[in-house]
């Protein structure tokens, strides 16, 4: 935005977009591939609908829903499927996308992690929540810190 209520940015700044969307209810390895499929869909969608867009960000549970499901089986890796599609939908549109997911810990709960990939595919900024709303939350608590990273243009991003 460029403070005139337009949605051209002005010289150093960023154009981001929030995605709004039903939460799905994933259970099984089809559903998580169906909302998958959905949220590759949006960052499409968002390219083409906001050409000067820089990032678009999903919110949390955008993935798996609010059921809290620990099901090993529909648990996300950084080297799966599913992150392995949303780098592909950000190189392919040329955009930054935030994504969520919930992490398998073979050590424990999963994590409840969040991810930014730049707009050449590349993984940028990977975080595990460090605070969930125990004992409502069923994740096992960050153990990486805050990560900050130079974002599109040189910006600081957290």
């Amino acid at each position: 935005m460029n403070g005139l209520g337009g949605l051209n940015k002005s010289e150093h700044g960023v154009g981001i977009g929030l995605v709004q969307l039903q939460l799905p209810v994933t259970v099984t390895k089809a559903d998580l591939a169906r909302q998958t499929q959905v949220i590759v869909d949006l960052v499409g969608k968002a390219r083409r609908n906001q050409p000067g867009m820089d990032l678009v960000v999903f919110p949390e549970y955008a993935l798996h829903g609010l059921s809290m499901d620990i099901n090993p089986e529909i648990m996300c890796t950084l080297d799966g499927p599913e992150v392995a599609a949303f780098k592909t939908a950000c190189r392919d549109n040329a955009i930054w996308g935030c994504f969520s997911i919930m992490e398998l810990n073979p050590g424990g709960m999963p994590y409840n992690s969040g991810i930014v990939i730049d707009d050449q595919g590349e993984l940028k900024l990977y975080y595990r929540k460090m605070h969930p709303w125990v004992p409502v939350e069923p994740w096992e608590p960050g153990d990486m810190g805050i990560p900050v990273i130079d974002g599109r243009a040189g910006q600081s991003w957290r």
